[in-house]
């Protein structure tokens, strides 16, 4: 049985988990708001700063346009830097668009996988993008990975590729490849969870204290 002084400090405990959990947006993506502002502050088309000393960015942004104009195709793109792993390529791709819901392609130098979002909007088919990250080099220049996903956008068999390709892939890594398949869903991340998780130890060390208090008070009184 709880002693009845503990039951406020309980309370309170649980109080502070609630409000800590609370206080955390739904999706706090600081890097992927970034780059929602980039792709609409520079028209659709961001090549990361980072990058600056690697390719002549402009240079990179102005290519990639040309290529999706010569495809008569709306695509948002990103450039990244420091980026590998598809699930996070995928996480950027989703948060950027996510109040535009325009379509968007993340291309990094560090991967051949290629992040997406919102595809349909642009009518190229998912398993294009899959067979160009299965069959693509690193590094490779941003306007060649993308020109490679819609020079095979339009093929009959693209899915029957896709398929053989990601085969291929893993067969040819031995199951070590860098990175999930490209249709694995990013790991989901529960609102504000790790404001509840920090709440709770402020939560239970607030318990603790009391209970301490408690005791000295104890050994004052005897």
């Amino acid at each position: 049985m709880i002693p009845p002084p503990l039951l406020p400090a309980l309370a309170l405990a649980a109080l502070s988990a609630v409000l800590v959990g609370a206080s955390a947006p739904a999706h706090a993506d600081p890097v992927g708001d970034f780059y929602a502002l980039m792709l609409e502050e520079h028209d659709g088309v961001f090549v990361d700063e980072e990058l600056a000393g690697v390719l002549d960015r402009e240079e990179t942004a102005d290519g990639l346009r040309a290529v999706a104009d010569g495809y008569d195709v709306r695509l948002s793109m990103l450039v990244v830097s420091g980026v590998s792993d598809l699930g996070t390529l995928d996480r950027i791709a989703r948060i950027s668009t996510e109040e535009s819901a325009d379509p968007v392609l993340v291309l990094s130098l560090d991967t051949a996988m290629i992040g997406r979002a919102n595809l349909d909007a642009s009518g190229i088919p998912g398993a294009a993008v899959d067979h160009a990250s299965y069959t693509g080099v690193r590094p490779e220049h941003p306007a060649d990975k993308l020109n490679h996903v819609l020079r095979v956008a339009d093929h009959p068999d693209v899915e029957e590729m896709a398929l053989a390709a990601e085969a291929e892939y893993h067969a040819a890594s031995d199951g070590h490849g860098d990175g999930p398949g490209p249709d694995a869903a990013p790991g989901s991340v529960w609102p504000g969870a790790a404001g509840v998780s920090a709440g709770l130890f402020a939560g239970w060390g607030l318990v603790a204290a009391c209970v301490a208090g408690q005791r000295t008070a104890g050994r004052w009184k005897r």
